[in-house]
């Protein structure tokens, strides 16, 4: 049944009969009948006129409304027939601005004739055009290039085009009425497939503010000749290149174009992402824009930058000079992929060797960073480079040094000649490598604010903030509190503390950095992670090396070493040392990365960002003639802490490392100390470090004998520092003559020779020639040596053999001390024969050598007077003319009663002292080493004993006598275990047989 009609209620509500709810209306006041329709504006009613004659439903925007003369319809899924539609209404209402961006379902059945409305508007009514992104066909472009001729385009400032894809034609077209067109101000052209000649074409137009050629393929030249007129513009503001560069074979094509990017003077705004834009390309933005004072934002994400581009953009960022505040780096990797036969800039170690070819325009750059920072470093060009012929030499003009782009140069940066200008101390390693780190490296103050919101920036991305903290590592100097402000979020506050460790300022508060570490575990992550930076000692540097490169702390040490090798090679030229480096020019040898030696050294080596170097290090430093060795009372006391210490003995030695440059010990104290050194790895570490700290380097033997005999001259040590010049009696040596060293320790060995004879070398002295031509090379070995020169010296082969020295030879102390100053670099004019400790000790003695040592050093002050008493014993022996035979030294011997010698052992005594039958006093004095070896084992031990238990006798009976408790003996096995026990690994064992000869006695 029909529904009943609403009756007018109470309250302005409408009321059924049936009692329905009532439905709520406008107002309770409302009357239809007052209301009147708003008046129609003509083009909204021609443009609903038009929607209905296509069949579309209209677009309620303010443009049809009448409300604006924008006609922005961008993104609004417009149709053909949509289009067409407001085709219409251009006949009446004339806009300045067209927006129909990004609807794609456009044709050329609606743009052809939407277009020809446009050609119709009034002359100069058209401010924007915006088709970005619309499928326009060919008649579609060409009207598109005949409306920017037209009078209703002539005051245009905005054309919008992106996406569209320009036939060649139309692309002449259009170039051609860009360039003229004079009041065109931001044109956007990306992923259009410009040529060229078009993109020349265009950049000649000098009015435009804002330029997009992003995503089109462009060559070097084409960059090239991009660049270049748009370093005529003066008006640009806003430049994008996103993804345009191509490949090339020279690197990245960009590059060609970022040479100009300094002419554009007015450029604020620089996107540069996407154009495999790696650290070559990042070094040459911090050359052009190190100076540029407009540019305030630049992109160059989706580049292979690596860490090295990194750093050349935070350098760049923190540049005084510049305005840069930021710049966006999403996704950059640390993987980024560089030709190692490239020469690369080193900021914090600029000193070497550079091959440039100055046609290419990372090369230009890279001289025209040399020769910013010759001028950092207050060094006149003609010093700071130096080449073996003529070259084009850079100008600087208007602030800016010029590099003439043509020919190739070998140049050498010699950072040298501004090293230690305000040093007073030539040997002061530690003042050096301050004063070079604080130069060579940028203090952060002026940007402070732009570096820090650049790392905030990448707030949550804990990769990419560790790659940035590692390039910061790399050329940064920082307050502790600027530290500290990167450590806003309690995730990365441990990394950044130990990361950027280094980086404090020299006088810095270490503490205060220590104190901001979040919890106990990230202070001692901070400790170990810096541990080689912290045991790194520049005053005795000397020593093995084993730096993982992706550590921050133990990069700064392969850095600092390369400061100090540099500043050696120029005092070794200044003093005219000869170069006994392994390495020829270099205290650095024997390199090697991830497991594979160098060929090339590491001045001139690219440093990786990640990788093992494993290096030795042999400084030419050594102490003067007049310095003293610790006190007796020190050094006890330094005996007595490393013997109450638990560490291992590799940790305690490690300990000694970064304050060995306050000790100076004599050879006889190194000496307790390595016998109180249980781990023979440790004790040869413990040589090593102490080596150059040695007052009397004549009595190196005394430390060489507590060596293992494999570690008793180091193979990562150099030859000529280990080398026993004063006493190399009894000397075991093995040379490898494809080393420099090894090579002049030959040297010195022929020189030795010369001097004392050829009997003083073993007769088994061998060379051996892996070589192809085994018989030459010996031939010309055996010559060199008979020469005592270098220049017929195979240039390899191994020399192995024995000197024996004064044993068989005439002791030449003249020419020791002669070889000890020009190869080894130690003061020994004034040396005599008094000041040496002679302490050979032949190994193939027999052991009855040493028990008749023994018994004669009880009873004769002096064991050379005992001969005299010898003789004596022998029937007639005063008549004997100072010789005796094999039976008569027997029967001497009887007579002495020396019980402990028995019938063979006094045959074998007589056959190791006698030559042919016969004993005499000069053959007497072979036994002067084993009564320095005796007198020195005993030495060893009773000061080993004074430094813990004090001078008295029975505290130190209290504490051997701990091994057998209720005995008044202790056996030789209960000796040595309660000498190890206590500490002392010395030859026990004589000093056991002394004191018990004694107590027979």
């Amino acid at each position: 049944p029909p529904m009943p009609l609403p009756t007018k209620g109470r309250g302005g509500l409408r009321a059924t009969t049936q009692g329905l709810p009532p439905l709520p209306q406008k107002g309770s006041n409302w009357e239809p009948e007052r209301e009147h329709p708003a008046p129609q504006s003509p083009q909204s009613t021609t443009y609903l006129r038009s929607c209905s004659s296509h069949f579309v439903l209209p677009e309620l925007l303010p443009f049809f409304t009448g409300h604006s003369k924008v006609l922005d319809a961008e993104s609004r899924q417009l149709t053909d027939k949509d289009v067409l539609a407001m085709s219409g209404i251009l006949r009446h209402v004339h806009p300045s601005v067209i927006n129909l961006g990004n609807n794609i379902l456009l044709t050329d059945k609606s743009m052809v004739p939407f277009l020809e409305s446009v050609l119709k508007q009034p002359p100069g009514c058209l401010l924007t055009l915006q088709f970005n992104r619309c499928a326009l066909g060919y008649d579609s472009c060409v009207k598109l290039a005949s409306l920017l001729e037209s009078e209703a385009a002539k005051k245009l400032r905005v054309l919008n085009l992106n996406g569209i894809t320009l036939s060649l034609a139309v692309q002449v077209h259009l170039a051609s009425s860009i360039r003229e067109h004079d009041r065109l101000r931001e044109l956007s052209l990306a992923d259009t497939q410009l040529t060229s000649e078009c993109v020349q074409s265009i950049a000649e137009n000098h009015q435009l503010e804002r330029l997009d050629f992003g995503w089109n393929s462009f060559d070097a030249e084409c960059l090239a000749a991009l660049g270049f007129s748009l370093s005529n513009n003066v008006t640009l503001r806003t430049l994008s290149l996103s993804r345009c560069a191509s490949c090339g074979p020279h690197g990245p094509p960009m590059a060609t174009f970022l040479e100009y990017l300094s002419g554009i003077q007015n450029l604020q705004d620089l996107d540069i992402s996407s154009n495999l834009i790696d650290h070559r390309g990042a070094l040459m933005l911090e050359d052009v824009l190190a100076n540029h004072q407009n540019l305030k934002k630049m992109n160059v994400s989706d580049n292979p930058l690596g860490q090295l581009g990194l750093r050349s953009l935070l350098r760049l960022l923190c540049t005084p000079s510049t305005s840069l505040r930021r710049f966006e780096v999403n996704g950059f990797s640390d993987d980024a992929h560089t030709d190692l036969r490239d020469p690369f800039f080193r900021p914090s170690s600029p000193g070497g060797v550079y091959q440039l070819d100055l046609t290419q325009a990372y090369h230009r750059s890279i001289l025209r960073m040399l020769c910013q920072t010759a001028e950092h470093l207050q060094l006149p060009l003609s010093e700071a480079l130096s080449s073996p012929g003529a070259w084009p030499v850079p100008e600087k003009v208007e602030g800016n040094w010029v590099v003439q782009p043509r020919g190739a140069v070998k140049l050498r940066f010699n950072v040298e000649k501004a090293m230690g200008k305000a040093m007073t101390q030539t040997w002061d390693f530690s003042s050096l490598v301050s004063s070079q780190v604080q130069s060579l490296k940028r203090r952060v103050q002026r940007k402070q604010i732009q570096l820090l919101l650049q790392f905030w920036s990448l707030r949550c991305q804990i990769q990419e903030q560790t790659l940035f903290l590692n390039a910061l590592s790399k050329d940064f100097l920082f307050d502790a509190p600027q530290i500290l402000e990167l450590c806003c979020e309690r995730e990365v506050a441990a990394e950044v503390i130990w990361r950027l460790w280094h980086c404090n300022l020299p006088g810095g508060h270490y503490l205060t950095l220590l104190q901001g570490s979040p919890h106990l575990s990230a202070y001692v992550n901070v400790l170990r992670q810096s541990a080689k930076l912290l045991k790194f000692n520049p005053q005795n540097p000397s020593g093995h090396y084993s730096l993982d490169l992706a550590n921050c702390s133990d990069f700064e040490v392969g850095q600092r070493l390369l400061i100090l090798d540099r500043w050696e090679a120029m005092l070794r030229s200044e003093l005219r040392r000869r170069d006994v480096g392994r390495r020829p020019g270099s205290c650095i040898f024997d390199e090697c990365f991830n497991g594979e030696e160098l060929t090339t050294g590491l001045l001139d080596w690219r440093w990786h960002e990640k990788g093992i170097l494993d290096l030795n290090y042999a400084s030419g430093k050594r102490l003067p003639e007049e310095e003293a060795p610790v006190a007796d009372e020190q050094f006890r006391k330094l005996c007595q802490a490393l013997l109450c210490s638990q560490l291992l003995p590799e940790a305690k030695v490690g300990a000694l490392r970064p304050v060995s440059h306050h000790f100076t010990f004599s050879a006889f104290q190194l000496r307790s100390l390595c016998l109180q050194t249980a781990s023979p790895s440790a004790r040869a570490e413990l040589f090593e470090i102490f080596l150059q700290r040695v007052v009397d380097i004549q009595n190196l033997k005394l430390v060489l004998e507590t060596l293992e005999p494999s570690r008793r001259h180091p193979f990562r040590l150099n030859q000529c520092m280990t080398f026993p010049y004063i006493q190399p009696e009894d000397y075991d040596f093995e040379f490898n003559l494809k080393y420099a060293d090894h090579r002049l320790a030959c040297l010195v060995v022929f020189k030795l020779c010369e001097a004392e004879g050829w009997s003083s070398v073993e007769e088994g002295a061998s060379f051996c020639s892996p070589g192809e031509d085994a018989e030459n090379d010996e031939a010309n070995f055996w010559r060199s040596s008979k020469e005592a020169s270098l220049d017929t010296l195979p240039p390899h082969g191994i020399f192995k053999g024995k000197y024996l020295g004064f044993l068989h030879g005439n002791r030449n102390m003249k020419c020791r001390r002669q070889l000890l100053e020009s190869f080894g670099f130690w003061p020994g004019g004034g040396l005599t024969e008094d000041q040496v400790c002679w302490c050979s000790r032949p190994s193939d003695a027999p052991p009855e050598i040493f028990k008749l040592v023994q018994w004669l050093m009880l009873r004769y002050p002096d064991v050379n007077k005992a001969f005299a008493q010898i003789l004596k014993k022998v029937p007639n022996g005063v008549q004997t003319s100072g010789s005796i035979t094999a039976t008569e030294f027997e029967e001497a011997m009887c007579a002495l009663k020396i019980q402990r010698l028995d019938e063979h052992g006094v045959d074998a005594a007589y056959r190791y002292l006698s030559s042919n039958d016969s004993l005499t006093q000069a053959m007497w004095k072979k036994l002067d080493p084993f009564v320095a070896t005796l007198r020195l084992n005993a030495q060893d031990f009773t000061g080993f004993m004074r430094s813990i238990a004090g001078d008295v006798l029975e505290d130190w009976w209290q504490l051997i006598a701990q091994t057998a408790p209720g005995s008044t003996q202790v056996s030789l096995l209960q000796w040595n275990d309660a000498c190890r026990t206590l500490g002392f690994h010395g030859d026990s064992t004589l000093t056991y047989q002394l004191l018990e000869e004694e107590g027979n006695n």
